[in-house]
């Protein structure tokens, strides 16, 4: 059965920096962005919706874990 916990700050870590690169590379490929300053850009834009990173106020990233105990995505 999957399940569903509350991310953890080192996987948070993770999420946040892979996250970060992928928004930067989204909104450059599709033209929003010059490619440089997007990453600059994309982390200010994360940190501005997650100030308190995993304690964000109304804020709730989930890890998604298999049967095994194993982290297979977020939400």
């Amino acid at each position: 059965m999957v399940k569903l916990e509350l991310i953890q700050q080192v996987d948070f870590d993770r999420f946040f920096e892979r996250e970060i690169g992928l928004y930067a590379e989204d909104h450059v490929r599709n033209g929003n962005w010059p490619a440089e300053g997007a990453l600059e850009r994309s982390k200010k834009e994360f940190e501005s919706l997650l100030p308190d990173g995993v304690n964000s106020k109304h804020q709730y990233i989930w890890s998604i874990v298999d049967e095994e105990n194993n982290r297979v995505g977020m939400l």
